[in-house]
């Protein structure tokens, strides 16, 4: 839920973060996914030793440079 609407996230479909510690991977993607479509990319995009893809619901995908491609 959006703390400031009271509504779930809209406009992200999926966030995938890889690396390190599964847990704070697992917390980044959650993070990521409520920040939403204009902020998510680019804030994935600077986790330091996190890979992220995020796919939006018009389905745009955005891919960190050495997220996993298998």
């Amino acid at each position: 839920m959006n703390p400031h609407t009271g509504r779930p996230p809209a406009g992200i479909l999926s966030v995938t973060i890889v690396g390190p510690k599964l847990a704070t991977a697992d917390a980044y993607a959650t993070a990521a996914f409520a920040m939403g479509p204009e902020v998510a990319p680019h804030w994935t995009a600077r986790l330091d030793g996190y890979e992220a893809m995020t796919i939006l619901a018009d389905e745009t995908v955005f891919k960190t440079g050495a997220f996993p491609d298998d």
